[in-house]
């Protein structure tokens, strides 16, 4: 059996900016601040990190576990409604043929291997039609 693992943001899909759109606005509700998301280069940061970024540069501090859980919620909030929205979301050339054909080889297995977190991984790949062809999310 190999196992052929893939990246979502970039490899896959891109979401025309849902997930910055889920944090600006779960940061504007829960703390007040707007236009958090800054300058940020999200490429190859886990969402946790992209978290820590934006605290430390807008708030000065980490999060309490507290506020940590409850940022957490309203982003997969906020990213549920902003992915099935995205005007902008697009799969990349080429993928959904490959993943078709990797998908009909009984000695492979395909899994997202992913700095997301897994609400949104799973959630990102259903817009794009493509979560049928993975089995599993490796964070």
């Amino acid at each position: 059996m190999k196992l052929i693992l893939f990246d979502i943001d970039g490899t896959l899909l891109l979401t025309g900016g849902a997930g910055m759109i889920a944090f600006e606005r779960a940061f504007a509700e829960l703390f007040g601040l707007a236009e958090v998301w800054g300058d940020l280069k999200p490429d190859g940061k886990t969402d946790p990190a992209i978290i820590d970024e934006i605290t430390l540069r807008v708030m000065s501090r980490e999060l309490t576990p507290e506020e940590y859980g409850n940022l957490c919620r309203r982003y997969h909030e906020h990213f549920r409604l902003e992915i099935l929205n995205a005007k902008a979301f697009r799969l990349m050339p080429g993928v959904e043929d490959v993943l078709a054909r990797l998908a009909k080889r009984a000695d492979v297995r395909l899994g997202v291997a992913t700095g997301n977190f897994e609400e949104a991984a799973w959630l990102k790949l259903e817009r794009g039609g493509l979560r049928q062809y993975f089995s599993f999310v490796w964070l």
